[in-house]
């Protein structure tokens, strides 16, 4: 009984997941481009803080994550795995905006998880890690891409998998689809929720909107 409470709560979780886009929904980020103000996200609108333009290093960003968000106990920051559009996103010292889309860091708080990743028709979810390695999340998207092409196929999204420390990590999940295959719709697909650790990797998957089936795919250990 209680492995069937476990799988219905993830079929509802999976039912809420795949009811908003990855870029709409909301989780405290930040984002930056130097010479602009550095942006943060609220419930409704992204923010400008002028005192604060471009950030590099994780350490800072960081800082700046729980300055932003005293409330959210932030202990973790990683880049997005997907962009957003900033529709107003001001210049240093005038009110004059324009729109801009930017990888931004998501603020963490508590233990690590990946992005839910979607996967359309005719594309293919697959992983990499390796527990000897800790990279930053460059080296990891290169290691998907370089995935992805030597199957002939392109990189669609990708996420970090197994936190190993501030803004390092031990692994990859990644979606690669056909070259040619522009057209796919978003009507049947899968999604990919990764619970990361660095002691086991726990995989939902083949979750469609047709039919609202999954199934467990995999339990790494």
């Amino acid at each position: 009984m209680a492995s069937f409470g476990v799988a219905l709560a993830i079929f509802g979780f999976l039912q809420l997941a795949a009811s908003a886009s990855l870029e709409d929904k909301y989780e405290p980020m930040v984002a930056f481009i130097c010479e602009r103000p550095a942006m943060h996200r609220t419930v409704n609108s992204w923010v400008p803080d002028r005192k604060v333009d471009c950030l590099e290093a994780m350490e800072d960003i960081l800082a700046y994550c729980q300055q932003m968000y005293p409330d959210h106990n932030v202990s973790n920051v990683v880049e997005a795995s997907y962009l957003v559009t900033i529709p107003d996103w001001p210049m240093m010292n005038t009110d004059r905006a324009l729109p801009h889309r930017v990888r931004p860091f998501r603020c963490l708080s508590g233990g690590f998880q990946s992005d839910a990743l979607l996967v359309p028709q005719h594309c293919e979810f697959d992983h990499r890690h390796d527990q000897t390695k800790c990279e930053g999340f460059s080296h990891w998207n290169m290691v998907a891409d370089d995935a992805c092409r030597e199957k002939g196929n392109r990189l669609e999204s990708f996420g970090m998998l197994l936190n190993c420390k501030l803004g390092h990590f031990s692994g990859v999940e990644y979606v690669c689809c056909p070259k040619d295959d522009s057209e796919y719709t978003m009507t049947s697909f899968t999604l990919c929720l990764s619970f990361s650790s660095l002691d086991s990797l726990f995989y939902v998957s083949e979750y469609t909107m047709t039919s609202l089936t999954f199934f467990i795919l995999s339990f790494l250990s």
